[in-house]
């Protein structure tokens, strides 16, 4: 809660992990039947949850209270396919990590891979809206969207 984020979302940031619930659920995986609800009522607190911290700007504790937490700043690209690497700079030692065959990480410290990210990314948001703000359109109609999605899938299971 005490590091800085900055996230960059496209229009599909949460299709992936829809798809994989309804994966299982279909081919029968869960031992129990209400596990597919039960991820996508979680998945559903997730995005109001992020949401939340966009509205404010800073990190929140779950429960939506404020525990002193860094700035939280997102940012969406309608053209941004989510890849979901990560840039951390900590300590004078910077870490990209990138996903290796869907569910593995591959993480280096190369300085030239850093520095190549760190730019992709500045670039990125400058071509990026921002959803953080008291009043931000933008994001109440994109986390709406996004509901709508999980909703969707969840009625598809019953």
């Amino acid at each position: 809660l005490k590091i800085p984020t900055t996230e960059i979302w496209g229009p599909g940031c949460v299709a992936n992990t829809i798809q994989q619930i309804a994966y299982y659920q279909k081919q029968g995986l869960f031992e129990k039947q209400e596990t597919a609800n039960l991820l996508y009522e979680q998945l559903s607190a997730m995005i109001e949850h992020f949401r939340r911290q966009a509205e404010r700007g800073e990190k929140l504790l779950p429960n939506g209270d404020r525990c002193g937490g860094a700035p939280f700043l997102l940012y969406f690209n309608e053209a941004y396919e989510c890849n979901n690497a990560t840039l951390i700079e900590a300590d004078g030692l910077n870490t990209v990590f990138v996903n290796h065959c869907t569910h593995n990480m591959m993480l280096t410290h190369d300085p030239e891979m850093c520095q190549n990210t760190r730019e992709f990314f500045e670039e990125l948001v400058q071509r990026s809206a921002s959803l953080n703000g008291a009043k931000n359109p933008l994001r109440e109609q994109l986390f709406a969207a996004l509901q709508e999605k999980v909703q969707q899938a969840q009625l598809e299971v019953a």
